[in-house]
């Protein structure tokens, strides 16, 4: 079950404010370190990590109702970073790369040769 968008209690840029605050964090988040960084209300931006977590942004916490941000988020917080334009662009502008998992081009490297 997908979560759904921005509700009556918040309008989509205050979502997206808290989005990006959520995803520029280094430490795990609960809903009062976005609150505190864009001044909406604690109880207003619990409302968001569900949808974020379902958009892949957020990951959960190593503690209850904290979350972190996810190497998508990371990048999309990045791009917010440059401006709001670079921002809204990244998660269509976002490549997938192999990180060193011992794949290349679909088949599995042997690890000793």
């Amino acid at each position: 079950m997908v979560a759904p968008p921005p509700s009556p209690k918040l309008r989509a840029d205050q979502h997206l404010l808290v989005i990006v605050a959520a995803c520029s964090a280094v430490d795990p988040v609960g809903a009062a370190e976005p609150a505190t960084a864009t001044g909406i209300d604690a109880k207003t931006c619990g409302l968001v990590p569900v949808f974020a977590m379902n958009s892949g942004l957020l990951v959960t916490g190593h503690r209850r109702a904290t979350y972190l941000p996810s190497n998508k988020g990371r990048y999309v917080a990045r791009a917010f970073a440059r401006g709001e334009a670079a921002g809204l662009e990244a998660p269509t502008t976002g490549r997938r790369r192999s990180r060193g998992l011992g794949c290349q081009r679909g088949r599995v490297r042997s690890a000793q040769g």
